[in-house]
């Protein structure tokens, strides 16, 4: 993957509406493993991790993420042990997976690529790290600098070498990782203006072909060259691709949230492509889903359609996803509530049949779908909640718990699961003060005056 250009090309188009992984709004998805298939991996790479095999924790991480491609212990243990072995290959590889949930183990990797002289690889996890928005982290802009000061050097190498394609890729990467560099933006400046005259020379009724090979150079050296994308949306109209159409002119709406004509042909494109819930998603984010506009009226109205045909065709989750949707956009009616009872009925035994098969992921994901139709269905916000806790994501999880207790105040049960995850995302204020509602509306359970006794230790030190 060209992370450069992927950096500086997402627009929303392709995005869900709906917060959460991604895996969570497909469609077809390979069942979620359960608590005991996790628990058998990471126990397999705590083994080799104490055995210093890092071979072998790197292998068994690998198994573990292919079913679970999110864990976070599996994405630190393989980053961890492949910088341990110094695999330069996989380090690049494991940091850029690990960099949204473990941006600073991803940034100690950079700069071991960076010594090691793998230059781009480290710019590629730097970029990554950019994009989890982790923050400061204490060197990050200097090590930055640095990789762009080499960046620019490899650049001016390949020139003199005559390598166009090695020089356009490294100058494309490290105007990615830095931008204010002003000797790469100097070279960045130079390419793109060369391209573009290029671009220009060539003719779309003449050579369709030639011109949209032309513009899409341009795109590469600068993925949001408003001129080059748009040229290219209305190629792939003419050229009856709606779908690469749609593409761009979601593009180009990220661009410019304000561009009307943009978002019309955005809705026409949607339309041909049969793509309404992409399109309405885009318009959503632009802040152009005024339902009083004909063009996005129209893709309410196939939208709306769309959701009725998935709930007769036994696609629950998708109805889910097509209903949320229009809820956001302003629809409400008694026909848009009947379906929302209807789809919530069928996710609600959906998600009791995951959580009797101990199923806490499948659970999770199908409770999910179903907050976005029904917020305050508290045995969806408690699948949820675990789900997070079980996969370390202590602090959301602790979220979810306290929407459950604003629900259900005097749950002994639910007070002590919001302690369990408090204390380990390192909020004990809060896990004291659960912990010891939970022993008011329960004073006999044994897990939480454990868990008391212990906070009250660490509070007392």
């Amino acid at each position: 993957m060209d992370i450069a250009n992927d950096a500086f090309s997402k627009a929303s188009f392709g995005h869900s509406v709906i917060p959460g992984p991604a895996s969570w709004t497909q469609a077809k998805r390979r069942m979620s493993p359960s608590a005991p298939e996790l628990r058998n991996h990471l126990e397999t790479m705590r083994n080799a991790w104490q055995a210093s095999n890092w071979d072998a924790v790197i292998a068994e991480a690998d198994k573990l993420l292919a079913i679970s491609p999110s864990h976070a212990n599996a994405l630190k243990m393989r980053l961890r042990a492949a910088i341990n072995a110094g695999q330069l290959d996989k380090v690049a590889q494991s940091a850029i997976a690990a960099a949204e949930a473990h941006p600073s183990t991803a940034f100690l990797a950079a700069k071991k690529l960076l010594s090691s002289q793998q230059v781009e690889d480290a710019a590629k996890v730097l970029i990554a790290i950019r994009h989890a928005d982790a923050g400061t982290i204490e060197g990050f802009d200097d090590i930055t600098a640095r990789v762009g000061s080499n960046l620019a050097k490899a650049a001016a190498e390949l020139e003199r070498a005559g390598d166009q394609d090695g020089y356009r890729r490294v100058l494309r990467l490290g105007n990615a990782v830095a931008p204010a560099d002003p000797v790469l933006r100097k070279r960045i400046i130079a390419l793109r203006n060369d391209v573009v005259d290029q671009a220009k020379q060539t003719d779309l009724e003449q050579d369709p072909a030639s011109f949209a090979a032309a513009w899409e150079q341009v795109l590469k050296v600068d993925p949001r060259h408003p001129t080059a994308t748009k040229r290219l949306a209305t190629a792939a109209e003419r050229t009856g691709t709606p779908e690469r159409a749609l593409e761009l002119w979601s593009r180009l709406l990220d661009i410019d949230p304000t561009d009307q004509v943009a978002a019309k042909r955005l809705a026409r494109a949607a339309g041909q492509a049969e793509l309404e819930y992409t399109g309405l998603v885009t318009l959503y984010q632009a802040g152009l889903a005024a339902p009083e506009v004909d063009y996005v009226s129209r893709l309410i109205q196939r939208v709306r359609r769309a959701a009725k045909l998935a709930l007769r065709g036994g696609e629950a989750r998708q109805a889910a996803l097509h209903l949320a949707l229009l809820a956001k956009v302003g629809q409400d009616d008694d026909e848009l509530q009947l379906l929302r009872r209807k789809v919530a009925a069928i996710l609600s035994k959906e998600l009791s049949a995951h959580r009797r098969e101990k199923r806490p992921a499948e659970a999770a994901e199908v409770a999910y779908l179903l907050l976005q139709i029904d917020p305050e269905n508290v045995p969806a916000l408690t699948a949820v909640a675990h789900h997070l806790y079980q996969t370390h994501a202590f602090t959301d999880s602790a979220n979810y718990y306290q929407r459950v207790l604003e629900l259900k105040p005097d749950s002994a049960t639910h007070w002590l699961h919001l302690a369990r995850a408090s204390h380990r995302a390192g909020d004990l204020a809060t896990a004291s003060a659960a912990v010891t509602r939970s022993r008011e509306l329960a004073p006999d359970n044994s897990a939480s005056k454990n868990l008391e006794g212990l906070l009250n230790l660490k509070l007392a030190s």
